[in-house]
């Protein structure tokens, strides 16, 4: 990843472009078609916009292009959540979810929460292991009758 790629906070006129880059990336995810459309279908301008204004949305841009984007919710008094996280699949494999993630978690501990959990998607449980996430339950998720297997992936920073 270049040198000029830059972190920042998320801004509701950014909504339409997060949809695509996470649209893009299931796609790109080895998921049967039906996933896919039960996924994509979920990640909406609405939903979207409602993590900005609620949760921490962090987007890598290079260029005035997002490369990626992630989200990090409170999960009780001590612990987050990485809800959404998403790399356009043009920019896969070049630091920019471990550059969200990094980020993620650094605000974590300055808020002093002690862990980090993940609900991941089969693709994402691999990556996350190599960036010291646990696999805590591994279940089949149910959405609009399609079945997707998970895995609650946990980090502790203790």
């Amino acid at each position: 990843m270049s040198k000029i790629s830059k972190l920042r906070d998320a801004q509701l006129s950014d909504a339409a472009e997060l949809v695509r880059i996470a649209v893009s990336a299931i796609t790109e995810s080895g998921y049967t078609d039906e996933q896919i459309a039960v996924w994509a279908s979920g990640l909406t301008i609405e939903k979207i916009s409602a993590c900005i204004e609620n949760d921490l949305v962090l987007v890598v841009e290079q260029s005035s292009n997002i490369l990626g984007f992630a989200s990090l919710t409170e999960n009780g008094e001590t612990a987050g959540e990485i809800d959404l996280l998403y790399v356009d699949p043009k920019y896969s494999r070049r630091g920019v979810g471990r550059l969200l993630i990094r980020a993620l978690e650094d605000t974590a501990r300055q808020q002093e929460m002690s862990q980090i959990w993940v609900d991941a998607s089969e693709p994402a449980t691999y990556r996350l292991s190599q960036l010291g996430y646990h696999v805590h339950d591994r279940y089949k998720k149910t959405v609009s009758d399609v079945v997707f297997r998970n895995t609650w992936m946990l980090k502790s920073f203790t």
